[in-house]
Formats: structure tokens, sequence, C-alpha cells
């Protein structure tokens, strides 16, 4: 729990420690380390990314500033009762296989109580926009970002998979 804590208020010092502590001491085959598996390899992936060859591991993950662009916006969704935000609502975005710094990479975030969500610190580049790979997503979305650009993509039933998919299934 404080590894994920340290995680979401961006201390990632102590949020690496902590995950390598669950690594070591969880059951290998536990959703504790998993995640703390899964959250590490993505702090390694970024900290390559960044252009620091050769630093040590713990080092380089603290510089995981490997974009100056960015992705935010505002999520709704109608569950019956109106367009109300979507609360602490998963998001994903995932760089699509193109030359260049992004390649390969994937970020999460949470929104928050208004439904606000941002990608921050970001290379520009191609990505998916989505809610979940696992089962059917509420969106599918194809962004661009530029050099330095914080794209706003708000997300909703306007622009659901209902509406708009840019990654349809090949039948």
């Amino acid at each position: 729990m404080l590894a994920i804590s340290d995680s979401w208020l961006d201390i990632r010092d102590e949020a690496m420690q902590e995950f390598e502590w669950v690594v070591a001491h969880a059951a290998a085959k536990s959703d504790e380390a998993r995640v703390a598996r899964e959250w590490l390899e993505g702090a390694k992936r970024r900290a390559v990314a960044g252009g620091r060859p050769g630093a040590a591991d713990t080092e380089a993950v603290r510089d995981e500033t490997v974009g100056d662009s960015g992705v935010h916006g505002r999520i709704v969704w109608n569950e019956g009762q109106g367009v109300e935000p979507l609360k602490r609502f998963q998001v994903h975005l995932y760089a699509l296989n193109e030359a260049g710094a992004s390649k390969g990479m994937s970020y999460r975030v949470r929104t928050d109580r208004e439904g606000n969500y941002k990608f921050a610190k970001i290379p520009p580049g191609t990505y998916k926009l989505t809610d979940t790979n696992v089962l059917t997503p509420k969106w599918r979305l194809k962004i661009q970002v530029r050099q330095g650009e914080d794209a706003l993509v708000d997300l909703g039933p306007d622009n659901s998979l209902n509406v708009r998919d840019d990654f349809p299934k090949s039948g």
C-alpha cells in the first residue's frame, strides 16, 4: 500500500524501494508481486527511453522526464442517471509502434473526483487512449501528440466506442 501511495504522490525513489521490497517478500504468484514487478518494469522502460544509458537503475528512474508533452481531459459517462464524471477511473495511454522516444511506452493514470486526468512529461508521438485492453472498452482513440503540446482530449459518450473506434477489430 505504501508503494502505491508513494507512486501516486510522485515520490519515485521511495516507491521504487517499496515495490522492490514487495517483490522480495510477497508470494511470487500473488497479485501484489505482479503489480510491483509491472511497476518496476515500467519505471525502468521510462528511464531507458529518457536517454540515460549507463546510469544506475535507481538513478535513472529518478529522471522520468522523457518528454515535454502531455494529454489531459475530463471523463464523463451516463449510467442512466445523466452524465456524471467518472471518479478514480483508470485510463491508459499506449505508444504505437513507431520510431522515436515513445516507442513501446505505456502510461496509466486515474481520474480525480471531478473526472479529470493528466498524462504529463510524455514524448511526442502517436498513442492509443483507452480505458482497458482486457474487457470491452468504452474508448479506443488514436491521439497524435506534438512536441511541447498538452493535448486536450475529453472522453464521454460522444466519442465512445459506440460512436468512434480508431482501432476496430478485423473480422
